[in-house]
């Protein structure tokens, strides 16, 4: 049951229908959930570390808050 539960979470995710994620969150998500660490993401975006580190943040906010609704 959980793996279930876990793997529709992936999916709504990774589907993003509900709008949840900003573009450049998913685009994080995405490269983050393939193995790159933050300096990678940073360099394949054109973006800071920092301004990864946010967007990894926010993410694992909104999946947390998910999780527990």
């Amino acid at each position: 049951e959980q793996e279930l539960m876990m793997k529709a979470l992936l999916e709504e995710i990774n589907s993003n229908e509900n709008n949840v994620f900003s573009s450049l969150e998913m685009e994080v998500w995405n490269l983050y959930s393939q193995g790159c660490n933050y300096r990678e993401i940073a360099d394949i975006l054109d973006r800071s570390p920092k301004t990864v580190d946010n967007a990894i943040q926010r993410t694992k906010k909104k999946i947390m808050e998910s999780i527990c609704r």
